[in-house]
C-alpha cells in the first residue's frame, strides 16, 4: 500500500510537469484575492521600459503582470501556493536547472525562495522551438508594499522569452491610429503585454513632417517633447482612450522613430 501510495504522488508530480503552463491565466489565484487594476497597469507601464531582458541569448517577446490584494495573512497565502503548485525550497540546497536542462515541452519544478521583501514561487516550460516561459508568484504583506489596503499583496508575473521575432504588420484598426505612409515597422522593437504595448515605427521624414500629418488626420496638435525634434500626442481618439503617439528624431542613421502605445479595452 505505501509502494502503491510513493507510486501516485510520483506520477501526479510528473503529470503536473507534462502539462506546462501557457500562460498568466493557468496561475491559481488564492479564492479571495481581489484584481487591483489600477496597480497592474502602473507596474506593466514602468515594466515597459524594462521589456528588452534577455535570457541565454533570447529576448522578451512577452510578459504581463497581475497584482491582487489579499484579505488573509501571508503565511496562508504561501501555504496555498506550496500546496497547490507542489513546491521545492530552494534553501534546502536543490540545485536550479539550467536551460540546456529543460527538455522541449516540459516544465521545471516549482521552486519557493524566501527573501527579506517577499516570497516567491518560479518555474519555467521550455515550448518545442526552444522559448522559455517564465513564471513567478509573489507574496508579501510588507509595508512597503500593501500600501493603504492593509492587505497581504499577491503578484503574478509571466515572460515570454523567443529568439525568433514574429513580423506582424499591425491595422490601423489595431493601432487606433492612422499608419505614416513612409514609415518602416519594426517588430523587435515593438511589444504586446497583456494590456498593454506599443508599437514601433522609423522613417527618413523628419519629426516636424511626421507631426504635421498625424495632427491633420487626428485633428489635435502635438505636444511639444523633452527634446527640439520630439513631439507627444495623447487623449486623441475616444474609440482608443488612454493610446498616445510618440515622435522623435533618433540617432540611427538621423531616422525619426514613431512609437504609438496603447491600451487594449479587454485583456
Amino acid at each position: 500500500m505505501r509502494k502503491l501510495t510513493m507510486y501516485l504522488s510520483f506520477f501526479s508530480v510528473l503529470s503536473l510537469h507534462a502539462q506546462p503552463s501557457a500562460s498568466i491565466k493557468d496561475i491559481p489565484v488564492f479564492p479571495t484575492a481581489t484584481y487591483m487594476e489600477e496597480a497592474s497597469r502602473s507596474i506593466m507601464e514602468g515594466a515597459s521600459f524594462a521589456v528588452k531582458n534577455e535570457f541565454e541569448g533570447m529576448s522578451v517577446v512577452e510578459f504581463e503582470t497581475r497584482a491582487y490584494s489579499v484579505n488573509a495573512a501571508q503565511d496562508e497565502v504561501i501555504s496555498y501556493y506550496r500546496k497547490k503548485l507542489n513546491a521545492v525550497d530552494v534553501r534546502g540546497g536543490v540545485r536550479l536547472p539550467r536551460y540546456a536542462d529543460i527538455r522541449p515541452n516540459s516544465s521545471t519544478k516549482v521552486f519557493l525562495e524566501y527573501t527579506v521583501v517577499w516570497t516567491s514561487f518560479f518555474w519555467d516550460r521550455k515550448d518545442a522551438h526552444g522559448d522559455i516561459f517564465h513564471f513567478l508568484v509573489t507574496v508579501s504583506d510588507s509595508i512597503g508594499f500593501r500600501g493603504a489596503t492593509g492587505q497581504t499583496i499577491l503578484g503574478l508575473n509571466f515572460k515570454h522569452y523567443s529568439k525568433e521575432v514574429k513580423i506582424v504588420v499591425p491595422t490601423e484598426e489595431e493601432l487606433g491610429a492612422p499608419r505614416y505612409p513612409n514609415a518602416t515597422y519594426v517588430a523587435e522593437e515593438s511589444r504586446r503585454s497583456g494590456f498593454m504595448g506599443f508599437h514601433t515605427f522609423l522613417t527618413d521624414d523628419n519629426s516636424g513632417t511626421v507631426a504635421a500629418f498625424f495632427e491633420g488626420k487626428l485633428q489635435k496638435k502635438p505636444l511639444p517633447g523633452p527634446t527640439s525634434e520630439s513631439f507627444f500626442l495623447n487623449d486623441f481618439s475616444e474609440k482608443h482612450p488612454g493610446n498616445s503617439i510618440l515622435i522623435e528624431r533618433v540617432e540611427r542613421q538621423g531616422r525619426t522613430l514613431v512609437r504609438i502605445y496603447y491600451i487594449c479595452a479587454s485583456q
